[in-house]
C-alpha cells in the first residue's frame, strides 16, 4: 500500500493528529555537574544543538545534580530533585548514573557529548508523528508569581504537566574540583521544576520566581507520560 495512503487512514483513524499544532519536536535534558571533568564538553554540544536546530522544535536544558558535590567543588547550580529525576529515568530506562548524561524525549539516554548518536536521536524524533497537539498556554503576572492556563486535548489528560525556570545562560568560575581554574559557560539552566497533573480541559499551575529570575529567564513547559517517561509536548514561554 502507497505510504500516503498509509498515513491518511492513521490520520482518519485519530492515530496521527492532522492539526498544525501537532508539531514533531525534541526536548534534550542534559543531566550535568561543575564537578565532572566531562562536563563541559557535552555543555559545548547543547550550545552547538541549539544553534543547528534554531527555528525548529528542539529544546535543550541543563540539569545540575548534585552527586558530585561531595568531590571538592559544590555547583551553585546543583538541586537533589534532579539527581532524583535522573535517578528515576535510569531505573525506568535500566541505564547506569553517570555524568554527562543526555536523554531526548525522555526516552534515549545517551552520553551527553556523543554528538553522533544525540543528533541522530534528534532528528529520528523530529520525523515521528506527534499523537497529541501541543497545548494552548495563556500567563498572566502577578509580582513575582506566574499563573499558566493549559488547554490540552483530552489524548494528555493524566500527563504531568511541568514547567522549567530556564536561565538563559551563565558563566561561573570553578576553584575547586576537577574543573578547578577553568571558566564554564552554561545554556538554558534549570533553576526550578514545578509540576502538575493535568486534569480537565484546563490546568492551572503556578511558578513562583526570585526576583533575579525576572530577567534573563524563560519556562520550557512540557508535558510527560506518568508511566513510561515519554515527553508528549513542549513549547517555550518567553518572560520578557
Amino acid at each position: 500500500m502507497n505510504t500516503s495512503v498509509v498515513f491518511l487512514l492513521l490520520i482518519l483513524c485519530g492515530f496521527v493528529q492532522s492539526d498544525n499544532s501537532a508539531k514533531s519536536f525534541a526536548l534534550v535534558e542534559l543531566f550535568t555537574s561543575e564537578g565532572c571533568s566531562s562536563c563541559p564538553k557535552a555543555e559545548q554540544l547543547l550550545k552547538k544543538l541549539e544553534t543547528q536546530y534554531a527555528g525548529k522544535q528542539v529544546f535543550v536544558m541543563e540539569l545540575h545534580v548534585d552527586y558530585w558535590d561531595k568531590y571538592g567543588w559544590k555547583d551553585p547550580y546543583s538541586k537533589h530533585e534532579f539527581t532524583e529525576r535522573q535517578n528515576e529515568y535510569c531505573k525506568f530506562l535500566k541505564s547506569q548514573v553517570y555524568t554527562p548524561q543526555a536523554v531526548v524525549n525522555g526516552k534515549e539516554p545517551f552520553l551527553g557529548s556523543d554528538s553522533i548518536k544525540v543528533d541522530r536521536s534528534i532528528n529520528w524524533f523530529l520525523n515521528q508523528p506527534t499523537l497529541a497537539n501541543t497545548p494552548e498556554y495563556s500567563v498572566s503576572t502577578t509580582g513575582n508569581q506566574i499563573k499558566i492556563t493549559c488547554t490540552a486535548d483530552k489524548e494528555l489528560k493524566g500527563n504531568r504537566l511541568i514547567a522549567a525556570v530556564v536561565e538563559n545562560g551563565g558563566t561561573n568560575n570553578v576553584t575547586a574540583g576537577e574543573n578547578s581554574g577553568k571558566t564554564l559557560n552554561h545554556i538554558n539552566i534549570v533553576h526550578e521544576l514545578v509540576s502538575t497533573k493535568i486534569g480537565g480541559s484546563q490546568t492551572e499551575l503556578v511558578v513562583n520566581l526570585s526576583e533575579k529570575e525576572k530577567s534573563g529567564y524563560n519556562l520550557i513547559v512540557f508535558t510527560q507520560h506518568p508511566r513510561n517517561y515519554g515527553i508528549t509536548s513542549v513549547k517555550e514561554l518567553k518572560l520578557n
